[in-house]
């Protein structure tokens, strides 16, 4: 017979988004993107302490996300994502490739 999912099971991947600002200065429009097909939409969990939508130097935003896994994924056994993060200070353009390298920007791979 042919390998397929069982719909009933809906395997799912719920991946959580941590954005940090360690830079100097509060960073606003932040935006996380993310090219892995099938993700759900980014959804603001927690982190705005004080709730005026700057990302600032003492916050950490966070996002969650769910990915239902495919028969591919399955025949690959694994599943690869890695996504970025950006925001402005005072009309520049800021992201996570712009500063220091971070341990915690290397593609994520769960075994499925």
């Amino acid at each position: 017979g042919e390998d397929c999912l069982d719909p009933t099971l809906n395997p799912t991947i719920n991946y959580s988004f941590t954005v940090t600002n360690n830079g100097s200065y509060p960073l606003s429009n932040i935006q996380i993107s993310d090219p892995l097909s099938g993700l759900s939409t980014l959804t603001y969990e927690s982190g705005d302490v004080n709730t005026n939508d700057i990302l600032e130097t003492t916050e950490t935003w966070v996002y969650t996300a769910e990915y239902d896994i495919t028969p591919t994924d399955i025949e690959n056994g694994q599943v690869v994502n890695q996504a970025s993060a950006s925001g402005e200070f005072n009309g520049f353009e800021v992201s996570d490739d712009s500063g220091t390298a971070n341990d915690n920007d290397d593609p994520k791979v769960v075994p499925v």
